[in-house]
């Protein structure tokens, strides 16, 4: 699982020292997306150890891989990962078509 605070890490949950009573939220997005396309809470039921559901500005899907072997009506589900909303950039800076 990708991480970026340092210390161990178990079942889920990190042990932070000197930040007793902290809820500190999971998320995860692409540079070429958008900052964070989905955002877990740790108060929330259900969502540790997940990135959480879609922020507000976007939709998301799981999309077939026959070639991969990914299925998204799978247990568990896999696939690629596809989104869309207005939050998700149109295009990098100064670059008119993608190479």
């Amino acid at each position: 699982m990708p991480r970026a605070l340092p210390g161990p890490y178990k079942n889920g949950n990190f042990t932070i020292h000197g930040a007793p009573c902290c809820l500190l939220p999971q998320g995860y997005g692409l540079t070429e997306t958008c900052a964070c396309n989905f955002v877990a809470f740790p108060n929330l039921p259900g969502q540790e150890g997940t990135v959480g559901p879609p922020t507000g500005c976007l939709e998301a899907r799981l999309e077939a891989v026959p070639e991969m072997g990914y299925d998204p009506m799978a247990n568990p589900p896999r696939g690629e990962l596809c989104v869309r909303g207005d939050c998700v950039f149109k295009g990098y800076y100064k670059v008119r078509t993608v190479q």
